[in-house]
Parts: C-alpha cells; structure tokens; sequence
C-alpha cells in the first residue's frame, strides 16, 4: 500500500504567508478611457528596493522611516513617503490607495492627507475625495493589528493642464505600519471614492478605540 507523503508544517505555513494576505483592503479600480496602475504589495524588508508586484514607478520613504518586518514603519517619530508615475495619456484623474495599521492616537487621514504634484512640479494639491474602503484584522509579531485600507482621489480635468507624470506624498504617524500603496492614473475623470457615510465613521471610531484599549 503506497503511503501518503505530507509536507512538514513549516513548510506549509511557509507556503501560505508567501502569498500576500492583505490585499482585501486596496480594490481594484477600473477607470473609463486609459489607465496606468501601480501596486506595491508588500512593503517589508524582504521586499530590497521596494519593487512593485504591477506596474512601473517608484516609491521612496523618507527619514525616519525605514522598511520592517510587515512594511514601511517609524518608531520615533512621524514620517512619509512619496510614489511617483508617468503615463503616456493626459491625466485626469488620479486614485492613491494605502494599506495601512494607522496608529489610534491620531484621527485618518494623518495630517491632512496625501498631496499630487505634477510634471515635476510642486503643486501640493488636497484630493478631491477620501474613503475607507475596509477593514481586516491580522496577526502580526505585535499580536493583532487592524489594517484598513485608505483611499483618495483627485480631479485633475479641470486644470486645463497636460499632465503626464504625477508624485503623492503621503504623510504617516508614528507608529503607523504601511503594508501595501497602490496608484492609478486615468484619462477620464469619474467618481470612483464615495463621500464617507456616518455608519462608517461610526465604525471606525469603534475600531480606535478597540485599538486604544488592547494598546
């Protein structure tokens, strides 16, 4: 009788967190006209020159931020990171996804929220909208963490400009855990962010506080 063979547990839990475990949090947006996308699925240290899982750009963290064991992270004091994008079409409109675990003791979006610039320039423009996709909970070498999944989108058809490469800086608290960015670029502008309803306002304030207490 021929023996079943079974692969150790290391193994095996070696082969499930080898696959990203959350990308629940950044949807997948689908732009009228052209689109260029970027995604950036892990942001840890195993991760060296932070190369994305799709698409061609770059991102750069600022001091003192450094990739960790689960992303982009600081432990002393606040810090941001930039992605940048060229297109070959005229943008319209721009959609910036973070997936993050923000720390509780500051309200989302950290200080105001990301800001597009252009061409090369330094705009410095608010996003038009902003939305928390969703909420997941994982385990991390800290015990259970919450991610969500934040989301900004920006108007760009009515500056009457030819826009083909497009920068985002976005500000993090310290201690905030960056797992994931993600960026798309349109031709077209549409509304894809909702205005937040109060039910999820809602929601999320129950979930810092949850954070608060554990902490």
């Amino acid at each position: 009788m021929k023996l079943r063979s079974y692969r150790p547990l290391a193994s095996i839990l070696a082969l499930l967190f080898s696959t990203p475990l959350h990308s629940a949090v950044m949807v997948d947006m689908a732009l009228p006209g052209s689109q260029a996308t970027i995604v950036w699925s892990s942001l840890g240290r195993t991760n060296v020159g932070m190369v994305p899982a799709a698409g061609t750009g770059a991102v750069a963290v600022q001091a003192p931020g450094y990739q960790a064991g689960a992303g982009l992270y600081s432990y002393s004091t606040d810090y941001s990171a930039t992605v940048t994008q060229a297109s070959i079409f005229n943008v319209h409109t721009v959609i910036f996804q973070a997936d993050l675990a923000p720390n509780p003791d500051f309200p989302l979006p950290f200080s105001g929220g990301p800001l597009l610039s252009f061409n090369g320039g330094t705009q410095n423009l608010a996003a038009s909208y902003f939305q928390i996709l969703g909420t997941e909970s994982r385990m991390t070498s800290f015990g259970p963490q919450t991610y969500s999944g934040a989301a900004w989108q920006w108007d760009l058809s009515g500056l009457g400009e030819t826009i083909n490469s497009v920068s985002v800086r976005q500000p993090f608290s310290v201690h905030t855990t960056v797992a994931g960015l993600r960026i798309d670029s349109g031709s077209s502008f549409v509304q894809m962010i909702p205005e937040p309803s109060s039910a999820l306002l809602a929601s999320l304030a129950a979930v810092a506080l949850a954070c608060r207490r554990r902490r």
